[in-house]
């Protein structure tokens, strides 16, 4: 394997393949069991959205050399993707095949309905673990300045304005996430957030008060290189590593996918600068 080649001790080493191994178990490659044990998962075919011809990608940990000769043929393997492009090949791997929405999680409605039904569910009463309302902080974009990373828009109590937000708080080390209700200054109720709908929340709060985060984009020769400042959601993390030359760890990443990154980061009400000087979203 090239890891064994890299420079760098054992740990390194290991922390490096550690580091791949739970890229694949995202994708949906691997499952990771107890004792850092993995298995090859049996996957899919997932159809992907935004390309000029049907084109299908092979998720499974099964090695392409269990498949038949007349399937392995059909498959053009880039970096750690394997890509059907001929149609009528598909059903030669007998795996199922499904839409990009399903594989990758990605809510149904709207980040502006989701958002808003999110923050409309009931809340419970405010109780002593959240009482110190001077360790909570909440995401603030409308005090933000236009674009400002994700990380710098969160702000105290007594700075937010009235409603509804997403607040975080640390206890015993580790963050805890909740959408609250403010009013004047205070903490009036909460409930807790669902990790993986921690990030999407706070883009869609983005997009409430008008003050998106923004990527470049460049499109050159055939790639697109994306340059991002806020991770994403868990859905988009998915789909991007499942689409990117290399590895999520690369600035810029580097994708033969535009059409299909560009829909994903448009679906995030995330603003677009052109690396050329256009811009849109």
């Amino acid at each position: 394997m090239a890891i064994v080649q890299r420079k760098g001790g054992v740990d390194a080493r290991r922390n490096e393949l550690r580091r791949m191994m739970n890229t694949l178990a995202i994708v949906g490659d691997l499952v990771e069991l107890q004792r850092g044990q993995w298995l090859s998962a049996s996957g899919c075919i997932v159809r992907l959205d935004g390309t000029p011809t049907p084109t299908y990608l092979l998720i499974s940990g099964i090695p392409l050399r269990e498949f038949d000769e007349g399937a392995r043929a059909t498959v053009a393997v880039d970096g750690t993707r394997r890509i059907i492009r001929d149609v009528g090949s598909v059903s030669l791997f007998g795996l199922p095949v499904i839409e990009y929405q399903n594989w990758a999680r990605t809510p149904r409605t709207s980040l502006q309905d989701w958002t808003c039904d999110t923050l409309a569910l009931p809340l419970r009463r405010q109780n002593d673990e959240w009482a110190d309302a001077c360790e909570m902080q909440l995401y603030a974009p409308q005090l933000a300045a236009l674009h400002k990373p994700q990380a710098h828009r969160w702000t105290s109590v007594d700075r937010s304005s009235d409603g509804r937000t997403l607040a975080r708080l640390t206890m015993f080390g580790d963050p805890i996430y909740a959408v609250v209700d403010v009013a004047r200054g205070a903490v009036a109720g909460r409930r807790e957030c669902a990790p993986h709908d921690v990030r999407r929340l706070m883009y869609g709060l983005d997009q409430q008060h008008e003050n998106p985060t923004s990527v470049t984009v460049v499109d050159r020769a055939g790639t697109t290189s994306v340059r991002l400042r806020n991770a994403l959601p868990y859905a988009e993390a998915r789909g991007l590593l499942a689409l990117v030359e290399d590895s999520a760890d690369a600035r810029p990443l580097v994708t033969r996918h535009g059409a299909a990154v560009r829909a994903m980061l448009d679906g995030l009400g995330i603003h677009v600068s052109d690396g050329g000087g256009a811009e849109s979203g």
